[in-house]
């Protein structure tokens, strides 16, 4: 709801103005801003306060259903709280767990969700033994951590702490996966705790392991990694299967009212009035880009041709590692006719790009 005041009275101008009136200004003044104050107490979603001139001088969100206040939606702290303009969603706030491989479009799927819902979204910034705190890029496999002296497998672990954020929290778990090939090139990009499994080219790529975590994946590694993220999230959404989705990054990006009314349903709340769509980049780190510059490089597939070190005359290795099975029999199926998780493998290995 926007609560929009009319312009505050001007007071006469010029050396004739007598006290009185510039009084009877003042006074309109405070009046209009108590006005605003009691609006504000009673739990106003959003405040546009305007100048006397009927420019906007400022724009005042809260939210009575949250008890804390909204932190940046490039902030990576967490809990992170942010707001909704949209009236059939107040009143219904819901937490989200938001997971994801590095660069798969976790900080855009949180800010999306941020600028659309009354949500807590808890997105822990690192790994931790905390049964209580669970990092959004957590290896969802059937192996122990050593380096973490944890005595039960990752994924297992992770079912624990999603099953406390479900039945206490009343979470919704969102997953998301990016196009393994378009993942690659990314996190070459900016590869955050990947950097030991970045190759200097992409002949090593398809030739290396990667170690990750204390956990060795075969050649070509990064592919296998991603096999093994893909897979863990598809055994989570069958496990948690009324309270978590698995959403493509390519989907969020190409059109994200799909996105959101597909989550709308799934929470049981009826489809959004106003859709807000990021357009400016989602985080101030790894070099992100813009909703345009991301589309135009999803629907041009221009990271198979990035200058100085092209990724396309290694598809043939690298896709002989992903689990085509995998993307076509269990992940859920796309909600929008973005570009397939195989577009690459089966549009551009059998010719090189010009």
């Amino acid at each position: 709801t926007i609560y929009e005041r009319g312009p505050i009275p001007h007071s006469q101008s010029g050396s004739s103005m007598s006290l009185h009136v510039m009084i009877a200004a003042l006074v309109a003044i405070v009046l209009v801003s108590f006005i605003v104050a009691i609006d504000f107490a009673h739990g106003a979603h959003k405040l546009v306060i305007f100048s006397p001139g009927n420019k906007i001088l400022g724009v005042v969100f809260t939210s009575s259903q949250l008890d804390t206040p909204s932190s940046s939606p490039s902030s990576s702290s967490s809990p992170d709280h942010r707001n909704t303009t949209n009236s059939n969603q107040l009143g219904t706030s819901r937490n989200f767990i938001i997971l994801g491989m590095m660069n798969s479009g976790t900080n855009l799927m949180r800010t999306t969700l941020q600028m659309n819902f009354p949500i807590r979204a808890i997105n822990e910034p690192r790994d931790t033994n905390n049964p209580q705190e669970l990092w959004k890029h957590k290896l969802p496999v059937h192996a122990i951590m050593q380096w973490k002296k944890e005595n039960e497998s990752s994924i297992e672990i992770m079912k624990r702490r999603l099953e406390y954020f479900i039945s206490n929290n009343n979470s919704l778990v969102v997953a998301m996966v990016r196009n393994p090939i378009s993942n690659l090139v990314s996190m070459r990009k900016a590869p955050y705790s990947l950097a030991g499994c970045i190759p200097r080219t992409w002949k090593e790529a398809s030739n290396d392991s990667c170690q990750f975590k204390g956990i060795n994946f075969s050649p070509p590694g990064l592919i296998t990694l991603w096999n093994s993220y893909a897979s863990g999230y598809c055994t989570l959404a069958k496990e948690f299967e009324e309270n978590m989705v698995i959403i493509r990054y390519e989907d969020l990006v190409y059109d994200p009212a799909a996105v959101l009314a597909h989550i709308s349903k799934k929470i049981g709340l009826p489809s959004l009035e106003k859709l807000h769509v990021q357009e400016k980049p989602s985080k101030s780190h790894g070099r992100a880009t813009s909703r345009t510059e991301a589309l135009d490089r999803l629907l041009h597939h221009r990271y198979l041709n990035i200058k100085g070190n092209p990724i396309y005359p290694e598809l043939r290795d690298l896709c002989s590692g992903i689990d085509e099975k995998l993307i076509t029999e269990q992940m859920p199926p796309p909600l929008t006719t973005a570009p397939s998780h195989l577009s690459d493998c089966f549009n551009f290995t059998e010719h090189r790009m010009s």
